[in-house]
C-alpha cells in the first residue's frame, strides 16, 4: 500500500486512515505493488471544499470527497522511478464537516463516514470510475467495506 502524506491539521482530523489503509492492504485485493508510492490526504472544511470544487470542476457547491490522481506513467517506468523516490499517486480531499453531518444522519461515527469517503477516493486514484465502468468500482468498494465491517458504500447510498 502507498504511504500517506498529510499535514498536522489533517493528521489530527483523520490520522486513523493510516491504520485503515494498512487493513485494506492486508485484504490482498490489489495486484499492483503500491508500496513505493505515496498518497496525499487533505481534510478540509465545507467552504474550502466548495472553493476546490469550483476551481477544478466548475461546481459552486461543497461535496464530500474529491480525488485528484496524478498520471506518472507516460514515458517512464513509474514503478522503477517510485522505488528511487516516492511518487505521489494523487490527492484525496475529504470534507470533514460534511462527513460529520452525514454520519449523524446515517447513524454511524464520523470515523466510519470518513473511512468510506477515503475508500471511495482511493479507488478513484487507482483509476476506478463508477460513472463509466461496468460496476467494477462498486464491487471492489463493497468488498472492502464489508471486509472492514463498515456500512453501505457511497455508490450504493447514492443510487
Amino acid at each position: 500500500m502507498p504511504t500517506l502524506d498529510m499535514d498536522e491539521d489533517t493528521f489530527t482530523q483523520v490520522g486513523y486512515l493510516y491504520n485503515l489503509l494498512d487493513k485494506i492492504g492486508h485484504l490482498g485485493l490489489f495486484e499492483r505493488d503500491l508500496s513505493c508510492y505515496m498518497l496525499e490526504v487533505l481534510a478540509v472544511d465545507s467552504q474550502n471544499m466548495r472553493e476546490i470544487n469550483f476551481a477544478h470542476r466548475a461546481k459552486n457547491s461543497t461535496t464530500d470527497v474529491l480525488s485528484f490522481p496524478l498520471d506518472v506513467s507516460e514515458g517512464v517506468d513509474s514503478h522503477i522511478l517510485a522505488k528511487q523516490m516516492k511518487i505521489c499517486l494523487g490527492s484525496v480531499v475529504i470534507n470533514y464537516e460534511l462527513a460529520e453531518q452525514v454520519a449523524k444522519k446515517q447513524g454511524h461515527s464520523t470515523q466510519d463516514e470518513i473511512s468510506l469517503l477515503f475508500i471511495h477516493g482511493f479507488l478513484h486514484i487507482l483509476g476506478y470510475d463508477h460513472e463509466v465502468d461496468n460496476g467494477e468500482q462498486r464491487a471492489l468498494e463493497q468488498k472492502i467495506i464489508e471486509s472492514l465491517g463498515l456500512k453501505e458504500s457511497l455508490i450504493v447510498r447514492n443510487t
